[in-house]
């Protein structure tokens, strides 16, 4: 299969939108976490890399939630998981001001964050064997796209008005995401609900 054939297939092009969005949101934001907890509650290294050890920690944790993801399906559970994550972007400069709150929430992010990207890969993995391969191919494209884009545009959000701007951001970008999974659900082909 050839790889604009692919993208007609049901559900690919807004797929990797919503692939898109998730992850300017996620390496925009990220790519800031250290600094910010350094500056917000002047972190010691040792403490800024707990924060960002917290976050492992959840993203590996909910992967013993994806049994109940497997109840629900993931046709209704991506785009609740996608809101879920622009709610704690909003929160999260608050929430980090402090090691003690910077850890649970960095931990709840990293859980979302698990659920959202193993869905995203599922719903692109549904296809034949052939178009799995060519839309897996598309999908790191826009990863490495959203690794270039995020970082410039949160980082200016952050270098020009802090963390809670460029956490804003990470919001909105997650939210289009959450509503395009919302609008999605119909094109999904051989997911379940």
């Amino acid at each position: 299969m050839r790889r604009l054939e692919a993208l007609r297939l049901p559900g690919a092009v807004r797929t990797l939108s919503i692939c898109l969005f998730y992850m300017i949101a996620f390496y925009g934001l990220f790519a800031y976490l250290g600094d910010h907890v350094r500056t917000a509650f002047g972190a010691s290294a040792s403490q800024a890399g707990l924060v960002v050890l917290g976050y492992g920690a959840g993203f590996g944790a909910a992967s013993f939630a994806m049994g109940a993801v497997d109840r629900f399906g993931p046709r209704q559970v991506l785009p609740a998981a996608l809101l879920v994550l622009a709610l704690l972007y909003l929160g999260l400069d608050a929430a980090t001001q402090r090691f003690v709150t910077a850890v649970p929430a960095v931990f709840l992010w990293g859980a979302a964050n698990h659920v959202a990207v193993n869905l995203i890969i599922l719903l692109l993995s549904r296809h034949s064997t052939e178009a799995r391969a060519v839309l897996m191919g598309w999908q790191t494209t826009v990863t490495y796209t959203a690794i270039f884009i995020g970082p410039i545009v949160l980082g200016t959000a952050y270098a020009l008005f802090g963390f809670g701007a460029a956490a804003g951001l990470s919001a909105a970008s997650a939210l289009v995401a959450a509503l395009l999974a919302w609008s999605a659900r119909g094109l999904w082909l051989g997911a379940p609900r």
